[in-house]
């Protein structure tokens, strides 16, 4: 499940396999096969929310002050705060 959760988000994540047997690899090959309801995936990513905290959250606040006009703009989700 967390393998199939894990491709629901983006077709551009690949998420990595540890398998050391090869019943661990079948199982983890069903996952491709495994489409998850949206309801069950929202549920999901409700649970797994987290807050980065230092030094994600400084950087991204000091960001715009720190590089001006040569930082491109944020896309309009970021969590950049503009100070005035």
């Amino acid at each position: 499940m967390a393998i199939a959760w894990t491709m629901s988000r983006s077709p551009l994540v690949h998420p990595i396999i540890g398998a050391r047997t090869s019943d661990q690899l079948r199982d983890d090959l069903a996952a491709v096969d495994l489409t998850l309801p949206p309801e069950i995936v929202a549920r999901l990513t409700r649970a797994a929310e987290f807050t980065p905290g230092f030094p994600s959250d400084f950087i991204a606040e000091t960001s715009p002050w720190v590089f001006g006009s040569a930082l491109p703009a944020p896309p309009r989700d970021s969590p950049v705060v503009e100070h005035r």
